[in-house]
C-alpha cells in the first residue's frame, strides 16, 4: 500500500512541474530568432499553435529521491496556444503498474500582456488519477501557479510558485531554474543542434513521523517525502507510545540537467541527463544522488486565423 501511495505521489509531482518544463511556451522561447513564433508569445499575431510531445525517462523519482519504483515512465502531451492563452493536457504512464496509465492533467496558462523585462504567467492545473479509491486522489487535485521568467538569447531564468489545494488544505511548492542555450551547429536557418545546461532548485513540504517509546525515549522514523506522505512505513514500534507527525517546508532537491536538442524545422528531438542532489528538511536524513536519462520528441504546427 505504501508503495502504491508513493507511486501516485510521484505522478502528481511530475505533472505539476511538467507544466513549465514541457509547455509550448518553453519550446517557443528557444526560438528567439523566429519572428513568427515570437509574435505568438507577444500576442501580436492571430496564430493558432499546436504542439504534440512524447517523452521517456529511464527511472522514476520524487524530488530526486529514489522511492523504490525502479521503472521508467512515459509522458504524452498536447498543447494549444493562442495569443497569451495556453491550454495543455498531459498523461503519464508506468508500464509495471496496473493500469499503466496512472494519471492525467489539464492546465490553463495566461501570460500577462505587460511590456516588462520579465514574463509573468498565471496557471491553473487539475489532476485526475486512475485509482479513484486511493486516498491521494482527492488530497491535492487542484494547483494554482504564478511564474516569473526572463529569456535572453544565450540564457534564461525562471521561478514558479504553485499552491496545491484539496481536502488536506493548501501546500506550497517553489521551483527555480537557471539555464544557458548554446548552438553547436546550424544549417538552412531553421535547423539547429544545441546544448542546454540547466540547474533547478526545488522547495516543498516534507512530513516526518516520530514513533514514541515509553520512558520518554523517542525513536524518529522520518518518512522523507513531500506533501504529507512518505517513503517510510509510517508506523512506530508499537510500544504504546503513539506517532507524532511534523511537517516542514524547505529545500528538497537540486538538479543539474544537460540537454542536447536537435531542432529540424517544427520538429524537435532531445536527449537529456539529469543528476539529482536530494536533501531532507530533517537533518537526520541523508539521501544518495540519483541520475536518469530522458528522451523526448515534439512537433509544432500553426495556422493564421
Amino acid at each position: 500500500m505504501i508503495k502504491k501511495l508513493l507511486s501516485i505521489l510521484v505522478l502528481f509531482i511530475s505533472l505539476v512541474v511538467a507544466q513549465d518544463l514541457d509547455s509550448l511556451l518553453s519550446v517557443l522561447e528557444d526560438k528567439n530568432n523566429d519572428d513568427e513564433w515570437m509574435d505568438l508569445l507577444s500576442g501580436d499575431a492571430n496564430i493558432h499553435m499546436f504542439y504534440a510531445r512524447v517523452a521517456y525517462e529511464s527511472d522514476s523519482y520524487f524530488a530526486g529521491r529514489d522511492v523504490g519504483l525502479d521503472q521508467p515512465n512515459y509522458v504524452a502531451q498536447l498543447t494549444y496556444s493562442y495569443k497569451q492563452f495556453t491550454l495543455a493536457a498531459a498523461a503519464i504512464a508506468y508500464p509495471m503498474l496496473y493500469p499503466p496509465l496512472q494519471a492525467t492533467a489539464i492546465s490553463v496558462n495566461y501570460r500577462l500582456p505587460f511590456k516588462l523585462p520579465v514574463n509573468i504567467d498565471l496557471n491553473y492545473g487539475r489532476y485526475f488519477f486512475s485509482n479513484e479509491n486511493d486516498t491521494l486522489s482527492s488530497i491535492y487535485p487542484n494547483g494554482f501557479g504564478l511564474g516569473v521568467s526572463h529569456h535572453a538569447k544565450f540564457w534564461g531564468a525562471s521561478t514558479d510558485l504553485a499552491l496545491l489545494m484539496g481536502t488536506e488544505g493548501v501546500t506550497p511548492q517553489i521551483e527555480a531554474a537557471l539555464y544557458g542555450t548554446f548552438d553547436l551547429y546550424t544549417w538552412n536557418d531553421k535547423n539547429t543542434i544545441s546544448i542546454k545546461p540547466e540547474v533547478q532548485i526545488y522547495f516543498g513540504s516534507e512530513t516526518s513521523a516520530y514513533a514514541r517509546r515509553p520512558r520518554n525515549r523517542d525513536l524518529a522514523k522520518p518518512t522523507g517525502s513531500g506533501n504529507g506522505q512518505g517513503n517510510g512505513p509510517g508506523d512506530g514500534p508499537g510500544n504504546g507510545g503513539g506517532i507524532v507527525y511534523d511537517t516542514a517546508f524547505g529545500l528538497m532537491n537540486i538538479a543539474v540537467n544537460i540537454n542536447l536538442l536537435a531542432t529540424l524545422g517544427n520538429l524537435d528531438i532531445g536527449v537529456s541527463i539529469q543528476n539529482n542532489r536530494p536533501r531532507s528538511v530533517n537533518t537526520e536524513i541523508a539521501y544518495i544522488p540519483t541520475t536518469m536519462i530522458g528522451v523526448n520528441a515534439g512537433y509544432a504546427f500553426s495556422f493564421i486565423k
